[in-house]
């Protein structure tokens, strides 16, 4: 008797997990009886001011525990993307990360659409990052369905962390970048964040020039150093901005 209420309990509390993550996140999540963070390669790691979510040993985001503020170079270089923009508009967010970028640009006024492949992912964005309802519309899902299926248009849609997508084929591919072209407003950006074995890895040459099957102009910015270590890239892709050159 003992060990059935102990079982009804843990049914309990997982039901009540399952019902406050699906109403944070307005969509539901894959039927499971498991905590979908636990024992499944997701971590929150706190050290030396920083609290890193770690998804399959990959860093996929840092942000201040005290102010909820970006730590990764990148986000920040990716977030340039919003200033080259007048007044907010939409932007797509594919991959959730760890919610800081959902919550940068929805602070600033922009509407926010995501698409999350992971629903570890969302779980740690919604319960450790403190993302909620009002930063996004988050759905879950393959992003090359949703970008065939949603129309937008979208002023930025920004690709997070490319490469470690379980199935990158689907994404980083001529196919995929002309489906994200398509989905641009006049005058918008597309921005892919990598993680790379230096600046100039076979990686970022390989898909700055999938980009440029799409896009005229490709701007390649390195955001750690040394330009040898592993680090993190982020290219911007445009019809047309100032400044930009071909690269």
């Amino acid at each position: 008797m003992r060990r059935s209420r102990h079982f009804l309990w843990i049914a309990v509390l997982a039901a009540v997990a399952v019902i406050a993550l699906t109403a944070v996140l307005r969509t539901p999540l894959p039927p499971s009886n498991d905590d979908p963070g636990s024992g499944c390669g997701v971590r929150v790691v706190e050290d030396l001011g920083e609290r890193l979510l770690v998804v399959d040993g990959l860093i996929r985001g840092s942000v201040d525990p005290e102010t909820g503020e970006c730590l990764l170079p990148s986000s920040n270089a990716a977030g340039l993307a919003g200033r080259l923009f007048e007044v907010p508009g939409r932007v797509l967010l594919v991959g959730i990360g760890d919610g800081s970028a959902a919550r940068r640009f929805a602070g600033k006024g922009w509407r926010v659409d995501a698409v999350e492949p992971d629903p570890r992912v969302a779980w740690a964005a919604a319960w450790h990052g403190g993302l909620d309802a009002d930063d996004a519309s988050l759905v879950l899902g393959d992003p090359r369905t949703y970008l065939e299926t949603h129309d937008g248009p979208w002023e930025i849609v920004l690709v997070s962390d490319a490469a470690s997508i379980d199935d990158p084929g689907r994404l980083v591919t001529r196919e995929a970048f002309g489906l994200v072209a398509a989905r641009l407003a006049a005058g918008g950006v597309a921005v892919v964040d990598l993680e790379t074995a230096g600046w100039r890895s076979p990686l970022v040459r390989a898909v700055a020039a999938t980009l440029g099957s799409s896009f005229p102009r490709v701007l390649a910015l390195p955001t750690m150093e040394p330009p040898n270590a592993l680090g993190r890239v982020v290219l911007l892709a445009a019809e047309g901005i100032r400044g930009f050159h071909r690269g």
